[in-house]
């Protein structure tokens, strides 16, 4: 039987155990192949300690032995490494008009992609199958059995779609006994992110800014917070919306009807002025949309300098979609943040786009049931 009381992913452990989990087996999986003793050094843990945990890991099989490292003197170290098949996730994005699904090994290696276009949200259940189906049934090869979690990731806007998704939620779990957590979109994202970009993965402490919709994730030690941590400094992760007032200021100016590449991108109606035209239109070279993105990156430079003070992030991802604008972009928000932040945390930080575009949802849904098995092991 499912356990049906929990919901949401588990954003911050909160037992040593579940801490000690999510440590060891993320290194492992990071880097393919350890030993105790390597374990023990970059944890701090001591090494019975750690051995325990891995000798746990191996009677499940979630671990399983790799062959021995290089030798320093004496009896050579034995390797383990990560189970890839041990278990399997599913990744869904609930999006505002697709549903797309991956099927994902512990190594989070994509083992099959699928979507539906058009779905309806008073039926949602039936389409939350279907891409269930299609997911399951595309390897005959497939252990179904070994089907641990699915993410489920909202990265449509509306809140009536998290309200829906709860309600099927238990009715899914119980007819294919796979446990389901939900999370929103940004923090699909960030999970994404941080597992699969190659600036954010070698760091334990990154800002993840989702433009889009304002909001900010905070990852440390692979813990989340974010504005709804209300203690102390999570407070400021308040969300804000960047890109809105990106798009409210071209539709000013289609309605003053100064001439603007944003003007012809868009037909001349403001119902169609979205942050990719005016991306395009800079592009294109048009000095007003050129002067948007100048604009609006010095402004979230100004915010940005503001957590990176709070926080000391090693990395600032830029996600959300405006990030697509590069150097437009990214190049007026550093010269910003540069002016605003410690001197002392200068050139320590680094600001990169996002790289996963419209699959970070479901990429981070996957990677988010993953670190729920491990946390959970």
């Amino acid at each position: 039987m499912v356990l049906k009381e929990k919901i949401l992913f588990t954003t911050i452990p909160l037992s040593d155990r579940e801490k000690k989990n999510l440590l060891f087996l993320g290194l492992i999986k990071k880097h393919k192949a350890i030993s105790r003793t390597e374990l023990s050094k970059l944890t701090g843990v001591n090494i019975v300690t750690v051995s325990n945990y891995i000798n746990g890991y191996l009677k499940k099989g979630l671990v399983i032995e790799g062959g021995y490292d290089i030798s320093s003197g004496g009896r050579r170290p034995e390797l383990v490494e990560l189970n890839r098949e041990w278990g399997y996730v599913l990744g869904i994005d609930i999006g505002e008009k697709d549903i797309k699904g991956i099927l994902a090994d512990l190594g989070m290696n994509i083992l099959a992609n699928e979507s539906i276009r058009g779905y309806k949200k008073e039926n949602l259940k039936f389409f939350i199958d279907e891409i269930l189906k299609k997911l399951t049934e595309s390897s005959s090869k497939l252990d179904k059995t070994r089907i641990k979690k699915i993410g489920i990731g909202i990265s449509e806007n509306s809140g009536n779609v998290m309200k829906e998704i709860i309600k099927v939620k238990d009715v899914i779990e119980e007819e294919i006994k796979i446990p389901a957590l939900i999370a929103d979109g940004v923090l699909c994202a960030a999970s994404g992110e941080k597992n699969l970009n190659p600036e954010a993965m070698e760091t334990s402490n990154i800002l993840y800014i989702y433009t889009d919709l304002g909001e900010v994730i905070f990852i440390k030690d692979d813990e989340f917070y974010e504005q709804t941590d209300k203690e102390g400094k999570y407070a400021y992760l308040r969300p804000w919306d960047q890109s809105l007032s990106i798009v409210n200021e071209a539709k000013r100016i289609i309605e003053g009807g100064v001439g603007s590449k944003i003007v012809n991108l868009s037909r001349g109606d403001v119902k169609n002025v979205t942050i990719e035209t005016v991306i395009k239109a800079a592009e294109d070279k048009d000095e007003i949309a050129i002067d948007l993105l100048k604009v609006s990156g010095m402004n979230l430079g100004v915010r940005v300098a503001y957590l990176i003070n709070s926080f000391e992030p090693k990395a600032v991802i830029i996600g959300g979609g405006i990030e697509k604008a590069g150097k437009l972009f990214l190049g007026p928000l550093t010269l910003s943040i540069n002016r605003f932040i410690l001197q002392r945390i200068l050139n320590k930080v680094k600001v990169t786009p996002a790289i996963l575009g419209g699959a970070a949802c479901v990429k981070g849904g996957a990677s988010l049931a993953i670190r729920e098995v491990f946390i959970e092991a």
